[in-house]
């Protein structure tokens, strides 16, 4: 059984104390949007994103892709910088 992955160009991270967002700029090694990556069941991917600059002051971000018409969003919590 395969499955896609892909990152979308609306991720962004969030200060959960401000809500401040940084917006993605790179990526590497991943699709991008609508392009697909089928990957088997139990194999991983390394890729690389590239956001805009988090001021040092901020410790932990959250990752989020905001729900399209198309397609549901996702967060992941915490992320300590």
């Amino acid at each position: 059984v395969s499955d896609y992955v892909n990152i979308s160009g609306s991720t962004t991270l969030v200060d959960p104390l401000t809500g401040k967002t940084y917006e993605l700029m790179k990526v590497g090694g991943i699709p991008q949007n609508s392009e697909k990556l089928y990957m088997e069941k139990g194999t991983s991917l390394s890729f690389l994103l590239g956001f805009q600059a988090v001021p040092s002051t901020v410790k932990k971000v959250n990752m989020r892709k905001p729900a399209a018409a198309t397609a549901g969003g996702w967060d992941v919590y915490g992320i300590v910088l």
